[in-house]
């Protein structure tokens, strides 16, 4: 499937783009023919269908809930036939009846990531969220902003609210434009400093309702629940059809802080000494192995004093700046010869300020059309693992002996690897992006040979069916220890 997916996708946004790119051009270029010519039949007939083009391109790239059916592999199929509920009512009685036609299952569908991810088309009957958005009426608020959400808002809309009262959710993923729901089902996670509040991604979470289309009941849910729900399974055995819909989401009001300044560093990972301060990151820490045998360390800490703005330490965001930074570090660690700019550039581009929730939000910048092509195009695939550490492991010379090892795999096999760690230091998070499938047991053996012996594949992601031996697979939820202690009172 992943063939013709791609296939599908790039086609769909290459038309599109064809249109709108020639539409101006081929435009001028008829109407000055016809002004001083008259009438070209063959020029009319290409302006025409390039208009219609150009139409078509619009349509899939400014209309939201058409967005979201490319991504999901849908588009013409999903128009006719999927339910787009408004209302929790609707919602509940759309479930009902899906899951009653689809053989005892149903497919939630949001922003439609993660299937883009997996390079995979959700599978009907489907139900979409993308139109159940917004607050529930309760009285849980926090500094008059809700707490409480209908499941289908996305992370974006809700932290735009807690940023107008000087607040923003802490941990959040990379990507904001995510539901609320998909976040927990996907167990999405963002890059945990020292001062995170938890180690699990959904630590985060009061409570969701879900409801089991199965018994036809709502439940409220914390969430060692709702990974048993949903992610008590090795990844690779697990369907994304559900009998479990998540109606709606209430935060913790500890994890909503205030939105400080926070200040941006970059190091080159050479020696022991450097994992040393890129562990001491206090609210994101993430380092980028490359494939040109360097690796780049990145740290958003408080300010060490007054913050002085300057050249070298400017605020973010800025023109191009969260572009510029995905490019120069992640892009570039997987491109050969460096990319285009060399990768991490110099080190004092990554000085810097900005409000913590730009912070979280800068590691990747929003996705346009040729962002998501290009990798459709050369076959990059995207998984990561979620690896347990013993805690007698918990140190840097553990991380830094395999950085050495990755920068070696990914010297010899191309591709990069985007680390991340737990604030307890308990979990590895490796984002694993590269064009060679047939190497990736190599990067297994890689992980065993240092005593990473087990993990659980990011279910939001790219999932190989076949499993990561010659680790042993192990499901999401139990790879946080803490978590998996209660699930057993589930």
């Amino acid at each position: 499937m992943t063939l013709a997916y791609s296939f599908s996708f790039v086609t769909i946004w290459l038309v599109g783009l064809l249109g709108l790119l020639l539409l101006f051009p081929l435009g001028v270029w008829f109407f000055l023919s016809t002004a001083f010519n008259g009438v070209d039949y063959p020029l009319l007939a290409a302006f025409i269908v390039c208009t219609i083009l150009a139409l078509f391109g619009a349509w899939t790239r400014f209309w939201p809930t058409i967005k979201h059916l490319v991504r999901a592999g849908v588009l013409f199929e999903g128009v006719f036939t999927d339910r787009f509920p408004r209302t929790e009512a609707e919602l509940i009685t759309h479930a009902l009846a899906a899951y009653d036609s689809g053989n005892k299952s149903l497919t939630t569908v949001s922003h439609g990531w993660s299937w883009y991810l997996s390079k995979q088309a959700a599978r009907g009957p489907r139900l979409w969220t993308t139109r159940f958005t917004g607050p529930v009426d309760t009285d849980d608020h926090l500094d008059n902003v809700p707490l409480h959400w209908k499941s289908g808002t996305t992370l974006v809309e809700v932290k735009k609210r807690f940023k107008a009262v000087g607040k923003t959710v802490v941990d959040t993923p990379s990507m904001e434009w995510l539901s609320l729901g998909s976040w927990i089902s996907s167990c999405s996670h963002g890059h945990p400093g020292t001062l995170s509040i938890g180690t699990s991604p959904l630590h985060w979470l009061e409570s969701a309702r879900v409801l089991d289309c199965e018994t036809k009941q709502i439940s409220i849910d914390d969430e060692s629940v709702l990974l048993a729900k949903f992610l008590s399974k090795q990844t690779s055995q697990i369907s994304k059809s559900s009998q479990y819909v998540i109606l709606s989401v209430k935060f913790k009001a500890d994890a909503v802080v205030p939105n400080t300044l926070v200040a941006r560093k970059g190091t080159d990972v050479k020696d022991v000494t450097d994992v040393d301060r890129w562990l001491r990151g206090e609210f994101i820490r993430l380092i980028f192995v490359s494939r040109h045998k360097k690796s780049l360390g990145v740290v958003w800490s408080r300010p060490v004093g007054e913050p002085v703005i300057t050249d070298e330490k400017h605020m973010h965001p800025h023109t191009c700046s969260t572009v510029c930074f995905h490019c120069h570090s992640d892009v570039d660690a997987a491109v050969p010869w460096g990319g285009l700019c060399g990768f991490g550039a110099t080190r004092h581009n990554y000085g810097g300020f900005a409000e913590l929730d730009h912070a979280y939000a800068s590691i990747s910048p929003t996705f346009f059309p040729f962002q998501t092509i290009l990798p459709q195009i050369f076959t990059v695939y995207n998984l990561e693992l979620f690896l347990p550490i013993l805690p007698r492991n918990r140190n840097s010379r553990l991380l830094f002996s395999l950085i050495k090892r990755l920068e070696g795999f990914h010297f010899e096999n191309g591709g990069r690897t985007e680390l991340r760690l737990a604030s307890d230091a308990s979990v590895l998070f490796l984002d694993l992006s590269t064009q060679n499938l047939n190497a990736v047991d190599v990067y297994f053996r890689l992980l065993k040979a240092i005593g990473l012996d087990r993990g659980a594949q990011h279910p939001g992601k790219f999932i190989l069916a076949s499993g990561i031996a010659p680790l042993r697979e192990i499901s999401v939820a139990s790879a946080f220890r803490s978590i998996a202690n209660r699930l057993d009172a589930v």
